[in-house]
């Protein structure tokens, strides 16, 4: 009778990429089953999230527009002291 029951696992993996950070999800179910038929519904056994940000891509980015807004931040401020 005991021989009729079986477990089934499965995994699911999400890979996201976006421009700074990348992640994986990794969802890890079980079903039971008596014979051919599912008992119930499947079980969430394990879940994880992993998540990476790329400092290079930031940095990079962070250099490219710090130039320009000290530029433009200097032009405020003489601006507002001057009046020019």
């Amino acid at each position: 009778m005991f021989s009729d029951f079986r477990v089934e696992n499965s995994t699911e993996v999400t890979e996201v990429s976006g421009t700074f950070k990348k992640s994986k999800k990794v969802i890890v179910r079980s079903q039971v089953f008596l014979g051919s038929l599912p008992i119930g519904g499947p079980i969430i056994v394990s879940e994880s999230i992993q998540e990476e940000v790329s400092m290079e891509k930031v940095d990079a980015i962070l250099n490219t527009l710090s130039g320009p807004l000290a530029r433009l931040g200097f032009k405020v401020i003489r601006k507002k002291i001057t009046g020019i």
